[in-house]
């Protein structure tokens, strides 16, 4: 889990502000609220900035719960630095976010809708949930944040019985097949 959304622990606003809702929430004691600044256009920036670094290198997907007011501008950031990131426009009809409802989205690490600068998934500083006022003044909530672990390789089991074949070790290490 990258964040359970209960504490705003953290957590920083630009153009808006951050409160908790302990009504409006998927699981745990609350979901975070992000509320717009009331200037038409503007995007709200709900911050995730912890003490170090993430490597979701061995990460497939991020996946986390969302209700917005609006889907304009919609977005989830994984940031490096302010220069470097990987951006997903979550208000694009392949994520199917719907206003006023909980959504769960899961962003495919691998597939970002847009690259700003050289980022690294091995380094990442802090992530962003952003969404723009079309009118001013608008809000959404969000609620745990969790990266789930590739599987690269699929587990088989071979069942076939195993043949011993005895053996003689000498005094010099040499293995030798005995004959039964």
């Amino acid at each position: 889990i990258i964040n359970t959304c209960d504490s705003l622990v953290d957590w920083s606003t630009l153009r808006g502000t951050l409160q908790l809702d302990t009504v409006d929430k998927v699981e745990g004691i609350a979901s975070i609220k992000a509320i717009g600044n009331g200037i038409q256009w503007d995007l709200i920036f709900a911050v995730y900035n912890p003490i170090g670094t993430w490597d979701f290198s061995l990460q497939n997907s991020i996946t986390l719960r969302v209700k917005p007011q609006a889907l304009i501008g919609l977005g989830f950031v994984l940031w490096n630095d302010w220069q470097n990131a990987f951006v997903w426009d979550l208000s694009k009809p392949k994520y199917g976010m719907q206003v006023g409802v909980w959504n769960t989205v899961t962003i495919d690490l691998m597939a970002p809708d847009a690259v700003a600068g050289v980022p690294n998934l091995a380094m990442i500083d802090f992530l962003d949930v952003r969404m723009q006022q079309p009118v001013g003044g608008e809000s959404f909530n969000f609620d745990i944040i969790e990266a789930l672990v590739a599987i690269t390789h699929a587990l088989t089991v071979d069942s076939s019985p195993i043949t011993a074949v005895p053996f003689t070790i000498d005094d010099v290490g040499y293995v030798t097949p005995v004959s039964i």
